[in-house]
C-alpha cells in the first residue's frame, strides 16, 4: 500500500485501530489464547473471514489485529507466502477484502484465483495462484505417484510415511516428503522420483553426486516451482561425479552483475556516481572514505605492478575485467536506486560466479534438463563438462560480460554419445557471452540443433572444440552486442566440425568468424541476411551451397518474440535445406506456439528446411 500526504493520517489512524482491537480481542473474545487461536481444521478456507462467519468482519480485524507478525497457519496469510499477517497483508485486507464476502478456497488444494496483484498463497497451496508465480488459478487436485518422494515448503516439519498431498501437511499416507529440496535430494537412491509442490524455494542444493540409473527432481505435474537463490552463486552444485540426474519443469532464477567498467559512469554529486545499466535502471556508487557502503582503500585486482585501491581509481581508468570488492572477496557493492528514488538498502552481486546448475569441475556425468525455465545468472546458467541433454528450455538474462553464457560446456565425448542441445529458446538481450560456449579444444563430440536464438550475444555458438555439429538453427542476433557472430571457430582445434541448415539474421560483424586457422570444417546449406558471411580463413574447409544476404521471409521482420522467426509461404529456406539423416529429422512444428515446443518430421513433408521451423502450412 503506497502512502502519500493524502493518506497518511487515515495509515495511522488504522494503525491505532489495530492496537485497540488487539487489546478488545484478547480481553472480549478470546482471553485465554494468544496469537494462532483461528488455527482449526477446516476444509474451507475465506480469505480474511478468519472465523469462517461469512464476511470480513470487525472481528476478523481484531483477529489480524492480534496476530500482527506473528506465524500462523499457512493457509490463513493472505497476500504472500511467509506464513504470517504483516503489512503486506493488511494493504490488502483493508483495500480487497474487509466488509465484503470472501473469497474462499478448498484448503485441500483449490483455489478461486482472485488475482488482481492479492492471490498469494491461494491455488492450490503455496505462493502461487492468482499473484506471485503466475500459475494456474483453478483447483489443482493431488494424485499420489507411486513410489514418489515430495518437498513441499508449507510443511514445519518432514513427513515420515504420512505426506497429505491434498492437505500438504503430516496427516495422510502419501508416502514421505521434506520441507526442503536440499533434504529431499539427499533421500535420493537410483531410480527414485523427487516432486516438488507448488510454491518459490530460495534455497541451494549441494548434494547431487552418481546414481546409477536415472533420478528425476521435477515439479509436481501442474504445478509451478521458482526456484532461485538470493546471492549470485550456484543454485544446484552438482558434485563432480554427478551422473544420471534430470531436471524437469522447473522455473530456475538467478541473479545478475554487470561488469562496472563496462556502464558509463558520471558524477553525479559529491562522492555519487552514477550510470545507467542495461536494463535501464540507475545505479549508484559512493566513492571515498566517508562512504557507506563501499569499504576503501580494499584491493580490486593487482596486475603487472599496479593496485587499484579505490573506486574513484576504477571509474578513472575502466580497465577491462576490474571489479571492485568489498570485504568478502568475490563480490561488489553499490547503492541501488531505482528511477533516481533511492532505497536505502544495498544490494550485494557476486561478481561473475552464479551458476545455475553445474560446477566447475565435472565428470562427463549424464545430466537431463527438459522443459525447464531459467532467468537470470551471473555466469551461466548450465556449466560443466557432463554429457548434458538440454531440451525443450528457455533461457534469458545472463550475466553482462564476455566469459558469461547460457550454456558453458566442454568434455571429451565421442560419436554415438554426444552431449545434444535440442529444441530450446535462447533470449540473449543484453549479454556479452555466448549461447553456448563449447570450451576446452579437445574432441569434444557436442550436438546443437533446432534452437531458436533472438537477441544479441556475442557469440551464438562459440566452438572451441572439434566435431560437434551445429544444424537446423534459427538465429537473430541483433539487439545487443553490435559485433555479434553466428559461429566462431577461435583455435586450430576447431576442426571437423559439421554447421549446417542454419539461419542467421543481422550479425552484427558476421555470421562465421574463423580465427586461429580452423581446418577442415564442413559448412554447408545456411542462410545468412542483413550481416557478411565470414571473415577469416578457414583452411581446407567445405563451404558450399549457402544462401547469402537472402531474407529468410519471417513472419515478421524485425522479429519481437521467438513465434515470428516462422517462416512465409514464400521463403527460400523452405526446401533448400540438406537432408541430414534420421538422427536430425524432427523439426520444431510452427503450428504449437507454446511451451513445450512441438517437433514434427521433415520427411513427412518430403524436403528439408533451412533453419529451427519446419513449414508445416500455407501462408504463416
Amino acid at each position: 500500500m503506497k502512502l502519500n500526504n493524502n493518506n497518511i493520517y487515515v495509515f495511522l489512524g488504522l494503525i491505532g485501530l489495530i492496537v485497540i482491537l488487539f487489546t478488545f480481542y484478547n480481553r472480549s473474545i478470546n482471553p485465554s489464547v494468544e496469537g494462532a487461536d483461528i488455527n482449526v481444521a477446516t476444509s474451507l478456507r475465506c480469505r480474511g473471514d478468519f472465523d469462517n462467519s461469512g464476511t470480513v468482519n470487525i472481528i476478523d480485524f481484531a483477529y489480524f489485529a492480534a496476530n500482527f507478525n506473528k506465524t500462523i497457519a499457512c493457509d490463513l496469510d493472505i497476500a504472500d507466502s511467509n506464513c504470517k499477517l504483516d503489512l503486506s497483508d493488511f494493504a490488502v485486507f483493508v483495500r480487497d477484502l474487509y466488509g465484503k464476502t470472501p473469497q474462499c478456497s478448498d484448503s485441500t488444494g483449490g483455489s478461486s484465483g482472485s488475482g488482481g496483484g492479492s492471490g498469494g498463497n491461494t491455488g492450490g497451496g503455496g505462493n502461487t495462484g492468482g499473484g506471485d508465480t503466475g500459475g494456474n488459478s483453478e483447483t489443482s487436485t493431488f494424485t499420489p505417484i507411486a513410489g514418489a518422494i515430495y518437498v513441499d515448503n508449507q510443511l514445519s516439519s518432514n513427513c515420515v510415511g504420512n505426506y497429505s498431498g491434498e492437505l500438504r501437511d503430516c496427516s495422510g499416507t502419501d508416502g514421505d516428503a521434506y520441507a526442503t529440496i536440499q533434504q529431499g535430494a539427499s533421500s535420493l537412491s537410483s531410480g527414485d522420483e523427487l516432486y516438488i509442490r507448488e510454491g518459490t524455494y530460495l534455497e541451494e542444493m549441494t548434494t547431487l553426486g552418481a546414481f546409477s540409473s536415472m533420478v528425476t527432481i521435477s515439479a509436481y505435474p501442474g504445478e509451478d516451482v521458482i526456484w532461485q537463490r538470493d546471492i549470485d552463486y550456484f543454485i544446484v552444485y552438482l558434485q563432480q561425479s554427478a551422473n544420471n540426474i534430470t531436471f524437469k519443469d522447473i522455473n530456475f532464477k538467478g541473479i545478475r552483475y554487470f561488469n562496472m567498467n563496462r556502464l558509463s559512469w558520471v558524477q553525479h554529486q559529491g562522492n555519487v556516481w552514477r550510470t545507467v545499466d542495461p536494463t535501464g535502471l540507475i545505479q549508484e556508487i559512493k566513492s571515498g572514505c566517508d562512504a557507506q557502503t563501499i569499504v576503501c582503500n580494499k584491493t580490486v585486482r593487482s596486475y603487472t605492478g599496479q593496485t587499484k585501491t579505490s573506486i574513484q581509481d576504477l571509474i578513472d581508468t575502466g580497465t577491462d575485467g576490474d571489479y571492485y570488492q568489498d570485504d568478502t572477496a568475490g563480490y561488489i557493492t553499490y547503492f541501488y536506486s531505482s528511477l533516481g528514488n533511492p532505497e536505502n538498502r544495498d544490494d550485494i552481486w557476486r561478481t561473475g560466479n552464479g551458476v545455475t546448475i553445474g560446477n566447475n569441475s565435472s565428470s562427463t556425468g549424464y545430466i537431463v534438463v527438459d522443459h525447464c525455465t531459467f532467468d537470470g545468472a551471473g555466469h551461466a546458467q548450465l556449466k560443466g563438462q557432463y554429457k548434458w541433454w538440454v531440451k525443450n528450455s528457455t533461457f534469458k538474462n545472463t550475466g553482462t560480460d564476455w566469459n558469461d553464457h547460457h550454456i558453458y560446456s566442454w568434455g571429451v565425448h565421442s560419436a554415438g554419445n554426444e552431449a545434444i542441445y535440442e529444441n530450446n529458446i535462447f533470449e540473449a538481450d543484453i549479454g556479452l557471452g555466448a549461447t553456448l560456449h563449447i570450451y576446452g579444444g579437445v574432441p569434444e563430440y557436442h550436438i546443437f540443433r533446432n534452437n531458436i536464438i533472438i537477441g544479441g550475444a556475442a557469440w551464438g555458438v562459440l566452438l572451441d572444440g572439434a566435431n560437434n555439429v551445429v544444424a537446423n538453427n534459427t538465429m537473430y542476433l541483433a539487439g545487443g552486442d553490435p559485433s555479434s557472430k553466428g559461429i566462431t571457430m577461435q583455435n586450430p582445434f576447431s576442426a571437423n566440425n559439421t554447421i549446417k541448415n542454419n539461419i542467421f539474421v543481422s550479425p552484427g560483424y558476421a555470421a562465421f568468424i574463423f580465427e586461429g586457422a580452423p581446418a577442415n570444417n564442413i559448412i554447408q546449406n545456411n542462410l545468412t541476411y542483413n550481416g557478411s558471411f565470414s571473415s577469416g580463413t578457414c583452411d581446407s574447409c567445405t563451404i558450399t551451397g549457402n544462401l547469402q544476404n537472402t531474407n529468410p521471409q519471417f513472419i515478421q521482420y524485425p522479429p519481437t518474440t521467438w513465434t515470428d522467426m516462422r517462416l512465409q509461404s514464400g521463403s527460400p529456406a523452405i526446401g533448400a535445406g540438406q537432408n541430414l539423416g534420421t538422427s536430425y529429422q524432427n523439426g520444431i512444428s510452427p503450428d504449437k506456439t507454446t511451451l513445450p515446443l512441438e517437433t514434427v518430421s521433415q520427411n513427412s513433408y518430403n524436403t528439408w528446411e533451412i533453419g529451427a521451423f519446419i513449414f508445416t502450412g500455407i501462408g504463416l
